[in-house]
């Protein structure tokens, strides 16, 4: 009821301001006459109530407190930045790289993967060049329904665009500069060629390997070869054209067979009757080698070298102390040389072959006492001196390293006869490892081998004066290859190599 008062009072204040303002500047407002009869009429406003007001005042004192309690709770909301200052959304990156990739009549290809790559060429000190591929998987696209493709970014530079999709093949990549909208791809419908040979053949087969050559090429395309499983061979993913079957010894490398001129067509499989149900028992053989100890027993898990056109290839002898091999008709080349025992080799092998191997003749090469010791570690290059018609001896010779920890080394020798000793110290370089420094002046030592000498100790001839002048050039070299005030380390690896090719020409 207070409350009523307090709002009643501030209304008739209210209108009191109202009227004085109406007046002239100067002049008070009558006052009303004050009708006695009505005043004793009238009710008192303090002392009248209506009926069920007081049900209406609780009411809506309820509701004005519960106004207030959401008013406390609710905080006041945050000042709205002016349209001037609002940040603007952030636009589309710029189109990069847009384009069509098409099929050998130039129709779109949907549905292809653009792949996008950089590449960075390096050349070492040594002029070898490496090429390294950073591929760019955020300017990945796909192909739309009419073979198009677009990429937005913000790259730059040079990059390479190829495209893939299963059942064709790229006919070319494209380099070009970010940013190009005129990219065009060209995915050829791959072909197949196959290759059968006859069914007496197939365990032969499997000692060979297939190449298809692009008529007029040198090299297999893909880099890689098929090989026949079941008595067949498949070549996949060919651009249509004409190429050059060849089937190789997959050891020895020798072509055995060349059909020039097959037809790969696009999104078909060749069967050229040239190719099919070869007969490779002409141009082929199985060899079985086997390997035993002096006591005839089967040694596994011994290598067997193999040599082809392109070096050798190792095969390991199974538990039976064999390997299966199919050569040519010129026969394969085969060696042994397992630690701990005589070396042996085999030239043109074209039949079964038993390798029996032996304890080696050896050479324990001593240091004599004095400063040799100074120069720590040394290297012993260690030869067979060859005999004329003695065709078996393995040519070349093997290195051995006597540790300056040690005094002395055991050489195994390939068998009887001269040897040739030379040595060398070894002097660290730094990042390149170590290098061999030849004595000014030296004479290989030779040592005599009688068979089944057993091991022969042998005093390494190293002269005084020859291993003080030496002790004298390891010390002068150390000191020239330090790094130098103000010399980058590029500039220091050059002047390494420089000096070493001038030693190694001493």
């Amino acid at each position: 009821m207070n409350r009523r008062l307090i709002v009643l009072a501030a209304a008739l204040l209210l209108l009191g301001s109202l009227a004085r303002l109406s007046c002239p500047a100067g002049e008070e407002e009558p006052a009303a006459p004050i009708d006695a009869t009505a005043k004793a009429a009238a009710p008192d406003r303090a002392d009248f109530v209506a009926p069920g007001t007081a049900e209406k005042e609780g009411r809506e004192e309820e509701g004005r407190e519960e106004q207030e309690r959401e008013a406390v709770a609710t905080p006041d909301p945050e000042p709205v930045e002016p349209e001037s200052r609002v940040a603007a959304p952030d636009a589309d990156p710029p189109l990069l790289l847009a384009g069509l990739v098409v099929d050998g009549l130039g129709t779109g290809v949907p549905d292809a993967t653009v792949q996008v790559e950089r590449r960075t060429t390096d050349t070492g000190g040594f002029g070898m060049r490496s090429v390294a591929v950073e591929p760019l998987p955020k300017l990945q696209a796909r192909t739309d329904a009419q073979g198009r493709f677009a990429v937005r970014g913000e790259e730059s530079g040079t990059v390479f665009v190829s495209a893939v999709k299963a059942g064709y093949v790229l006919r070319g990549e494209v380099e070009c500069t970010l940013p190009d909208t005129g990219v065009t791809l060209v995915l050829d419908r791959s072909g197949a060629i196959l290759v059968t040979v006859a069914p007496p053949a197939h365990e032969l087969a499997k000692g060979v390997d297939v190449e298809v050559r692009p008529t007029g090429g040198e090299r297999d395309v893909h880099g890689s070869t098929s090989r026949f499983q079941a008595g067949r061979a498949l070549r996949e993913k060919l651009v249509p054209g004409p190429y050059d079957v060849v089937v190789v010894g997959r050891v020895s490398r020798r072509v055995l067979l060349t059909v020039p001129g097959v037809q790969a067509r696009e999104g078909e499989t060749t069967e050229d009757p040239r190719l099919q149900d070869l007969d490779l028992r002409g141009a082929l053989q199985a060899i079985r080698v086997a390997v035993v100890d002096p006591d005839e027993r089967p040694m596994a898990d011994v290598t067997v070298w193999v040599h082809h056109g392109f070096g050798e290839r190792g095969q390991r002898t199974g538990d039976d102390g064999s390997i299966e091999l199919v050569a040519g008709p010129d026969g394969v080349d085969v060696a042994v040389r397992e630690s701990g025992w005589r070396r042996v080799q085999h030239r043109a092998v074209t039949e079964d072959l038993v390798i029996r191997l032996e304890r080696p003749l050896a050479l324990e090469l001593v240091r004599p006492r004095g400063r040799s010791s100074e120069l720590g570690d040394l290297y012993l290059y260690v030869e067979r001196v060859p005999v004329e018609g003695d065709t078996d001896s393995p040519a070349g010779g093997s290195d051995w390293a006597l540790r300056a920890s040690a005094d002395t080394v055991l050489v195994a020798l390939d068998g009887a006869g001269t040897y040739r000793v030379l040595w060398a110290a070894v002097l660290n370089v730094g990042k390149r490892g170590t290098a061999n420094i030849y004595p000014l002046e030296v004479t290989p030592q030779t040592i005599e081998v009688a068979e089944g000498a057993g091991t022969q100790e042998v005093m390494l001839a190293l002269e005084t004066a020859t291993v003080d002048a030496m002790i004298g050039r390891v010390a002068a070299l150390t000191e020239e290859l330090k790094l130098e005030a103000g010399e980058t380390a590029s500039e220091h690896e050059r002047r390494v190599m420089q000096i070493l090719m001038r030693e190694s020409r001493r």
